[in-house]
């Protein structure tokens, strides 16, 4: 999207720098749909993998002290 000539030289021209917070903005203009779906969609998936890993600690937690007590 960015690496073609003309972009380059709009940016050296402009003095515009290509960095994360400017390539989010110009995609959030072009599909905001689209770029909001996927981070809807990463954060869903970060907080499950977030979840599982805790319930998996306290199901071996809870494990480990029934196994004490026995």
């Amino acid at each position: 999207m960015f690496l073609d000539a003309s972009s380059r030289s709009i940016g050296a021209f402009n003095r515009i720098k290509f960095n994360t917070r400017f390539v989010v903005k110009t995609l959030m203009t072009i599909c905001p749909g689209t770029v909001l779906l996927v981070f809807i969609l990463s954060l869903f998936i970060i907080a499950s993998w977030t979840l599982r890993a805790c319930e998996r600690y306290t199901e071996n937690l809870f494990i480990l002290k029934a196994n004490i007590y026995i």
